[in-house]
């Protein structure tokens, strides 16, 4: 009998050993399947093919330029009405904002005086809109102006999927190109697009006036 149990405990310790192993093995096999599907989801959602090259999510800041012809009538240098809704026309067509470069070139073949005079009148009416105003003198109509305008514009890339959103309302979110709808998006809204090759500078720090007063600030009790 006692050789017998010493025989039957043997085959119980074998038998467990045995289902141990097997069970981390099991474990192991587990945790290299979750890894897989780990690999897997990351493969399908992070993967370099679903995250468009950076050349194509790259936002272009270019100068851009628009241009009105403004006419005088012989002799004079005032704005007619008509001539001067041109003007707003223009100015409101090209998005220009504050800080814009507007530029004046004129012919002197009627008199240089008349030419200032006529430039003055245009610069008056463009700088009450916040442009800055430049003139130039050349040949060309001596009773016109040519008056162009010139600022920095964001080109966004081409986003196959922006188009898709804001005309079908819909977006493929299995192979979403991560990266381009926000960089259209940012060239879309963005108020001045210099700010996107140089940010502006940053102001004076106003710790010590936040911390006057802090210090004059008086306790809740004494109020």
């Amino acid at each position: 009998m006692n050789a017998n149990s010493k025989t039957i405990g043997a085959s119980r310790r074998i038998i467990g050993r045995t289902a141990m192993l097997a069970a981390v093995l099991a474990l192991a096999a587990g945790c290299e399947t979750m890894d897989r599907a780990d690999r897997w989801v990351d493969k399908q959602w992070i993967a370099q093919d679903h995250q468009l090259p950076k050349e194509q999510t790259d936002i272009a800041v270019r100068q851009a330029q628009t241009s009105a012809t403004v006419a005088f009538a012989p002799r004079s240098a005032t704005l007619s009405r008509d001539q001067r809704e041109l003007l707003t026309r223009f100015v409101a067509g090209s998005g220009a904002s504050h800080g814009d470069r507007a530029q004046i070139a004129l012919s002197p073949a009627a008199g240089r005086a008349l030419a200032d005079r006529r430039a003055n009148a245009i610069a008056i009416y463009l700088r009450r809109r916040g442009l800055n105003v430049v003139r130039s003198y050349g040949p060309g109509d001596p009773d016109a102006a040519f008056v162009s305008i010139s600022r920095l514009v964001a080109v966004p890339p081409n986003c196959p999927q922006w188009n898709d959103l804001m005309q079908r309302r819909t977006m493929d979110e299995y192979k979403p190109k991560f990266g381009c709808l926000d960089a259209a998006s940012l060239a879309t809204t963005v108020h001045r697009p210099h700010d996107l090759v140089q940010g502006r500078p940053t102001g004076p720090s106003d710790a010590q006036t936040l911390d006057k007063g802090h210090r004059i600030k008086k306790p809740v009790s004494e109020i």
